[in-house]
C-alpha cells in the first residue's frame, strides 16, 4: 500500500474511497465550464477553477480504466492552457482569442474531454451491472457544440428566451449527471488513492513562478512609456507668440508647455477665453475637498483672425501615481481636427518631454436606452509616466470643426479623465483603445468629468 493509501486508511482498517470526493470536483469543473459570472476578469477565473477541478476530479480517476486516463490527460492539457491563458490576457496577444478557429478548437476538446468521461463511467456502469436510466454526459457534450453553432453562451445575465432555455436545460443535465454518478458511487467498492503522476510535487513552486511572472508580464506592458528627452530651448519666434498669448489673458504655465510648433499653430489668434478647475478625489470614488489626491484642469480656446477656434485642455496631475496608462477622453460637439500633444515630467532637477503614448480622434454614433441615437465626435489619448517622475503634467491641442463665417460660435466639449490604479488589466486593453471603442463610455477608474463651453 502507497503513501497516499496509507494517509487514508480509517481506524478499521478499511481503504477511504477516493469515489466521492472525484465525483464532487468533477461536477464542480463542469458546472464552470458552462456557467461563469460575466463582471470584470471573473469568466477567466471561473473557468480556470472549473479546468483545475475537473484535473484533480478525473486525476483521481484515472486509474480505473483508460477512458478517465484519456479525460485526465485533455483536462491537464486544459489547466495548462488556462495557465496561459492569463499570461496571454494581460498582453496585447489577447487579441487572438478573438478568433473563431481557436474557439472551435477548445470546444472540440470539451466535446472529446466529455466524450471519454462518458465512456469512463460507462464502463464502471456495465462492471458493477448497474444499467443507467440517463446519459447525461452525451447530451452535454452535444450541447456544447450546439451552443457554439448557436453562439450562445450560459450565464446568469441571459434575458432571451433561448438563453434562458440553455441555462434550464444544462442545470438540469448537470443534475442528471450528479444523480448519475452518485448511483455508480453507491455499488462501487472503496477506490484506492491513485499514486502521484510524476512533477506533482513541483506544481506549488510552479503557481508561485507563474504568478511572479502573471505580475512581470502586467507591469511590463501597462508601464511603457515613450522614450522621453530634454525639452528644448524655446525659439525667438515661438517666445513671441507665447507673449502675445499671455498678454490675450492664457495662463503663462500652460503657454511654457507647449512645443514650438503648437504655438506657430496659434500665432493668429485674436480671443482668448479661460476655464480653470482643481477636483480632489479618491480612489475610492469618495470625492472630498480634504483629499490630497487631485487633477488640476485649464481648458483654454483660441479663436484665429480666419475664424479658426484651438481647444487646449491641460493637465496637471497630484499626488496620483499616472504610470499605468492614463488616459482621457474628450467628447466634443464639433469634430475634433489635427490633434497634438505631449507630456511633461521633471527628474533629477531637470525638466522632460515624451510623446502621448496613443492620440486620434474618431467620428461614430451612440444610442440611448430607448434607441435614439446621436453623433459623436471625440479625441482620445493615454500617457504613462516614468518611475521616480514629478511635476507630472500634458495637454492636448485641437482645432474644434472647421472654419466658420458666421458672427457667433459656440462650442462645448466634455473631457474625461480616466486613472489606472495597478498595473492588473484582466483582459489587456489600453486606455485610448477602449475610450475609443466605447464612445467615451470608459469602464475603468474615471476620476472625474470636466465640461468646458465657449461662446463668442
Amino acid at each position: 500500500m502507497n503513501d497516499d493509501q496509507t494517509r487514508k486508511t480509517s481506524a478499521t482498517g478499511a481503504v477511504e474511497s477516493m469515489f466521492p470526493p472525484a465525483r464532487e470536483l468533477v461536477l464542480a469543473g463542469l458546472t464552470f465550464t458552462f456557467f461563469s459570472l460575466e463582471i470584470g476578469f471573473l469568466p477567466y477565473l471561473t473557468h480556470a477553477c472549473g479546468a483545475f477541478w475537473l484535473f484533480r476530479g478525473l486525476g483521481k480517476l484515472r486509474d480505473l480504466n483508460r477512458p478517465f486516463r484519456q479525460a485526465y490527460r485533455i483536462s491537464a492539457a486544459f489547466l495548462l492552457w488556462h495557465v496561459l491563458l492569463f499570461g496571454i490576457l494581460v498582453s496585447p496577444a489577447v487579441r487572438i482569442l478573438e478568433g473563431v478557429f481557436l474557439t472551435a478548437g477548445l470546444t472540440a476538446c470539451r466535446i472529446a474531454m466529455l466524450g471519454f468521461t462518458r465512456k469512463g463511467f460507462r464502463e464502471l456502469c456495465d462492471r458493477q451491472g448497474i444499467v443507467p436510466d440517463r446519459d447525461p454526459f452525451l447530451w452535454l457534450a452535444v450541447s456544447q457544440g450546439v451552443l457554439l453553432c448557436a453562439g450562445l453562451t450560459p450565464g446568469l445575465s441571459g434575458v432571451t428566451l433561448i438563453g434562458w432555455a440553455s441555462v434550464l436545460w444544462i442545470v438540469y443535465l448537470l443534475y442528471s449527471a450528479a444523480k448519475l454518478t452518485s448511483s455508480i458511487g453507491k455499488q462501487l467498492p472503496p477506490v484506492p488513492a491513485p499514486d502521484r503522476f510524476p512533477g506533482e510535487r513541483w506544481m506549488a513552486p510552479a503557481c508561485a513562478a507563474a504568478c511572479i511572472l502573471l505580475a512581470s508580464t502586467c507591469v511590463f506592458w501597462n508601464h511603457r512609456p515613450p522614450a522621453a528627452a530634454e525639452v528644448p530651448s524655446r525659439s525667438a519666434e515661438a517666445a513671441q507668440i507665447q507673449a502675445h498669448l499671455a498678454a490675450l489673458g492664457a495662463p503663462e504655465q500652460v503657454l511654457s508647455d507647449l512645443t514650438d510648433q503648437d504655438l506657430l499653430t496659434l500665432s493668429s489668434v485674436t480671443e482668448v477665453q479661460v476655464q480653470e478647475e482643481q477636483v480632489s478625489f479618491s480612489i475610492r470614488h469618495s470625492l472630498s475637498d480634504q483629499e490630497e489626491q487631485s487633477l488640476y484642469s485649464t481648458a483654454v480656446c483660441f479663436l484665429t483672425e480666419d475664424q479658426r477656434t484651438f481647444v487646449l485642455e491641460h493637465f496637471t496631475c497630484s499626488g496620483i501615481a499616472p504610470f499605468w496608462q492614463d488616459g482621457l477622453w474628450i467628447n466634443s460637439i464639433l469634430p475634433p481636427r489635427q490633434p497634438s500633444g505631449q507630456v511633461l515630467f521633471s527628474r533629477n532637477g531637470r525638466e522632460w518631454t515624451a510623446p502621448m503614448s496613443s492620440l486620434g480622434t474618431i467620428d461614430g454614433t451612440s444610442y440611448t436606452f430607448f434607441g435614439m441615437s446621436s453623433s459623436v465626435h471625440g479625441l482620445y489619448a493615454d500617457f504613462c509616466f516614468p518611475f521616480f517622475s514629478e511635476d507630472q503634467r500634458g495637454y492636448v491641442l485641437y482645432q474644434a470643426g472647421l472654419p466658420s463665417d458666421s458672427d457667433s460660435y459656440s462650442h462645448t466639449a466634455y473631457t474625461r479623465y480616466c486613472h489606472a490604479p495597478g498595473p492588473l488589466r484582466l483582459p489587456y486593453f489600453q486606455t485610448g483603445e477602449l475610450l475609443r471603442d466605447q464612445l467615451g463610455q470608459t469602464s475603468g477608474t474615471s476620476l472625474w468629468t470636466a465640461s468646458f463651453q465657449v461662446n463668442w
